[in-house]
């Protein structure tokens, strides 16, 4: 990837930066779910295994000595074939990232979980010299919401593929974890988590509000790419679907009211938008920052032993 700095949003008092630990790749079919393939891969094209590319976008939030890290991305501790299976492209990474923006991971003094599979948690650890997973972000708090642990840590046998503990549990056992029972609690002033499910029953979105009321949201899974904004359009990963379609008719009239700056945590083509309507009165993304990864580059993936 290029020497060019993470995109960059102000935000009223607080500067947002899009930081990509990579790109990976998921079935289509499970990203859009019931969605006919005619008409998803007319948005998402996918490779010859039915997989689209994804980014592993996270958010940091500053504002004066605050360091605020949205997700930690899927790290780079994998064996081989996981990251075959999943396309992993370390094409960057969220250290690479920071660099660009003269910072390292020891800067960070939160780190904010909205769930913990582990495209999304991977990178909170990473090996030490003997191999063992510690903890990446060791000066930051970890925020969770307890249920999402709990669910993490008893999983279902629909869900156990996406929790490593290996991302995860270091942090803990180092004190550095901070579950929340609330269904929304403060991070610092004007960053607040809220528990919305529906991706996981444990899952959050996170709000941004500065000083001027000028607002953002980091959406997480419930909208995991700008394609998914149409309300009908959800994942089959999605545990509770039925919640997450309702979730979705609460929130985007409110955002597109607002103007609020959505943040996806998948989207390659661009990591924010607003939300609009089409032509038919459907709610749609209008992208900022188009092409921030232009790098993009598709290699064979060799095939699995």
């Amino acid at each position: 990837m290029s020497d060019r700095p993470p995109p960059k949003y102000d935000l009223g008092d607080f500067t947002l930066y899009a930081i990509s630990d990579g790109l990976y790749r998921l079935d289509g079919g499970a990203m859009f779910g019931t969605i006919p393939k005619v008409l998803w891969e007319k948005v998402k094209p996918p490779d010859e295994r039915n997989r689209i590319d994804m980014c592993l976008s996270c958010l940091l939030v500053v504002r004066g000595e605050d360091r605020v890290l949205l997700e930690a991305g899927i790290g780079d501790k994998n064996p081989a074939k996981f990251e075959m299976i999943y396309g992993v492209d370390h094409i960057t990474s969220i250290d690479k990232e920071l660099a660009k923006l003269g910072l390292t991971a020891d800067d960070i003094n939160h780190v904010v979980l909205t769930h913990l599979h582990f495209d999304h948690a991977g990178g909170l650890t990473v090996p030490d010299t003997s191999g063992e997973p510690v903890p990446h972000f060791k000066n930051a708090c970890h925020h969770v919401h307890s249920l999402e642990w709990e669910t993490a840590m008893h999983p279902h046998a629909r869900n156990r593929a996406s929790y490593l503990e290996a991302d995860w549990m270091p942090v803990n056992e180092a004190g550095l974890a901070m579950l929340h029972d609330r269904e929304e609690f403060e991070i610092i002033p004007g960053v607040k988590a809220r528990r919305v499910g529906g991706h996981t029953p444990g899952q959050t979105m996170v709000f941004i509000e500065s000083s001027d009321s000028k607002k953002a949201v980091f959406v997480s899974d419930f909208i995991p790419t700008g394609a998914h904004v149409p309300v009908p359009w959800i994942m089959g990963y999605d545990l509770e679907p039925v919640l997450q379609v309702d979730m979705k008719e609460k929130y985007l009239p409110q955002w597109e009211k607002d103007r609020s700056l959505i943040i996806f945590p998948h989207e390659t083509r661009y990591p924010w938008a607003h939300v609009g309507r089409d032509e038919r009165g459907n709610f749609k993304a209008e992208p900022l920052d188009e092409g921030w990864l232009e790098e993009l580059r598709r290699v064979p993936w060799p095939e699995l032993p």
